[in-house]
């Protein structure tokens, strides 16, 4: 059976083992990044001005920072009056499962780009007018810049609020467990889910192993990158990605690995 090396948040990792599974792998997972929850002044302001109706478009780009920002506002007993409020604004959310965590709340999802990412945000809006529009983009302590500074550059009034931190834990015994079976040649595959998370193995890796014995140890094995700017961090790095799915989503992935193995 393939072995196939999953790094995705704690959270995931259940849902992501049995998906591996049912494709026909053996996955063997680690959490290089926790999930910290950002309880905030700012993020009292955004809650009170989208439900006085004084924000014109809210940007979500993740299924975490989703849930992260519906749970705020249930603690402050206010989820409902959220849940209205962004039925009044425009909502842009990036990837189907960020969508899917906001549907499931009873919110409808706005605008999706067809690329998920900062890039594809930037492309989607700059499409339409938002000359002085107030945007709030709700996301973790690790997002791009370059979104908030492309969205000013269009003169809209663009706030971000941080709704959760990404934490890595180089000492993660999953991540750990990665690193020993990879150098052992005891897995065929690495499927790494975000740049934050590739440079955690990375650095990882390199502190218990020297770099020559990682290097030679990723270029036996497949890699793959659920997006470009995984890939591009990888690459920045200096390891060959082999497979990039046509959607960045982790089931996406996982058949474009298969079909990488198959061929």
């Amino acid at each position: 059976m393939i072995r196939l090396a999953i790094m995705r948040p704690e959270e995931k990792i259940g849902e992501s083992v049995e998906m591996a599974k049912s494709l026909g792998f053996e996955p063997i997972c680690a959490s290089p990044l926790k999930v910290k929850i950002v309880d905030s002044d700012e993020y009292d302001v955004f809650l009170q001005r989208v439900i006085l109706g004084k924000i014109d478009i809210v940007i979500i780009t993740s299924a975490i920072g989703a849930r992260a920002m519906i749970n705020l506002a249930d603690k402050r007993g206010r989820k409902n009056d959220l849940i209205e409020a962004l039925k009044r604004v425009c909502l842009v959310t990036i990837g189907p499962e960020t969508a899917k965590s906001i549907e499931s709340a009873g919110i409808h999802v706005d605008m999706m780009p067809k690329t998920f990412s900062s890039e594809g945000v930037i492309e989607l809006l700059s499409a339409w007018s938002i000359e002085g529009k107030s945007i709030f983009l709700l996301r973790s302590d690790k997002g791009e810049k370059k979104l908030v500074e492309k969205l000013k550059e269009f003169h809209a009034e663009v706030t971000e609020i941080i709704v959760y931190l990404l934490v890595p834990d180089v000492e993660d015994p999953g991540l750990l467990k990665v690193i020993d079976a990879l150098v052992a040649e005891d897995l065929d595959i690495l499927a790494f889910t975000s740049p934050l998370s590739a440079r955690v193995f990375l650095k990882a890796a390199m502190k218990k192993y020297p770099e020559r014995i990682i290097s030679d140890a990723l270029d036996r094995s497949i890699v793959a990158a659920i997006g470009e700017p995984t890939k591009r961090t990888l690459e920045s790095c200096g390891v060959r990605v082999d497979v990039v799915p046509p959607m960045a989503t982790f089931e996406s992935l996982l058949n474009a690995i298969k079909s990488r193995i198959s061929n």
